[in-house]
């Protein structure tokens, strides 16, 4: 439908359950017997309950506290779907920090042009440090090169080692994630996220598709 100002509305969203993203994982990784499933190009599956995902992120921000990120820094993320990358992701979140994720090579016959415009978004963004796996990390050293950021490049498997943990408290206006457009027809460009609008989000995806009953929200 449309407004007097005719612009498209749609249905009031519920209030949310929870005010940051945060918050979210925290009560689902206490709370629900659920969690996510990986699945290889071999197509074999791994399974990690939200507990773990919760319990992972904590000591994946307290060894990023520990080189270095404080709350506000970026941190790229230049990883494949899998559990590293949820590791990552939910970990700089809870050091108070903002996740930058970007794609991972997958051309190796348009490396330059991948690192060119890799260092652009890691310059433009302000990422003091990139994330990545062990395998991706063998690529990167051009792009790492040119953008220097403050931090270096370093593997969640390394940053997530030792039993500390961190959860910095946020606020729902507090930046969330910086995502960058398609980039088809110009320069990809970056779109800072709230944790309030990543929330709002989610909710105005549940509307739209429903959950089963019995799964938890």
């Amino acid at each position: 439908m449309k407004d007097a100002g005719s612009r498209l509305v749609g249905p009031a969203l519920p209030p949310p359950r929870h005010l940051t993203v945060n918050a979210a994982l925290a009560d689902t990784g206490r709370t629900s017997p659920l969690g996510l499933t990986f699945v290889d190009a071999a197509e074999r599956e791994v399974s990690m309950p939200w507990a773990d995902v919760y319990r992972r992120a904590k000591r994946t921000a307290a060894g990023l506290a520990r080189l270095g990120v404080s709350e506000g820094d970026r941190v790229a993320l230049l990883l494949p779907t899998s559990p590293a990358f949820m590791d990552a992701f939910f970990g700089t979140l809870f050091a108070g920090a903002v996740p930058v994720p970007l794609y991972p090579p997958v051309r190796l016959g348009r490396l330059e042009e991948y690192h060119r415009a890799t260092s652009r978004m890691l310059h433009v963004t302000g990422s003091v440090m990139v994330l990545t796996d062990a395998r991706v990390r063998l690529l990167l050293g051009p792009s790492v090169e040119r953008a220097r950021p403050r931090l270096g490049c370093h593997t969640v498997d390394d940053v997530s080692r030792g039993d500390d943990v961190l959860e910095v408290p946020v606020r729902p206006g507090t930046l969330g994630l910086i995502q960058f457009s398609s980039g088809s027809t110009v320069d990809q460009k970056p779109v800072t996220l709230t944790h309030e609008a990543l929330l709002a989000q989610v909710a105005a995806l549940e509307m739209a598709m429903p959950l089963g009953a019995g799964v938890p929200r």
